[in-house]
């Protein structure tokens, strides 16, 4: 072998032990940016899930709110109804007088 064959060889070596060391470090990277990935997966689920429940919850609150200013209508009315068959009873004595 010639010198020259051997400075290539050793070269290709040289070359062959970056790319396994290379090929080592981005697997290690893979499986960090595949964690990564799982953790954002199970975090945005959790948050579908929070999002769904804050949107149910949201909904009942309209639901009770609306139940309550019908309550608040429905005395209002019942109210302002009374007082009207008051004046009207006032009026009917006042014509009976």
């Amino acid at each position: 072998m010639t010198q020259e064959e051997s400075r290539q060889l050793t070269l290709l070596q040289t070359r062959v032990r970056q790319l396994i060391l290379a090929y080592r470090e981005l697997g290690e990277e893979n499986a960090r940016v595949t964690e990564a990935l799982r953790q954002s997966r199970a975090e945005n689920e959790s948050l579908k899930a929070r999002c769904l429940a804050l949107n149910e919850e949201m909904a009942r609150v309209r639901a009770a709110r609306i139940v309550e200013v019908c309550s608040d209508d429905a005395k209002a009315a019942r109210e302002r109804i009374n007082r009207i068959i008051r004046e009207v009873d006032r009026c009917i004595a006042l014509l009976g007088a």
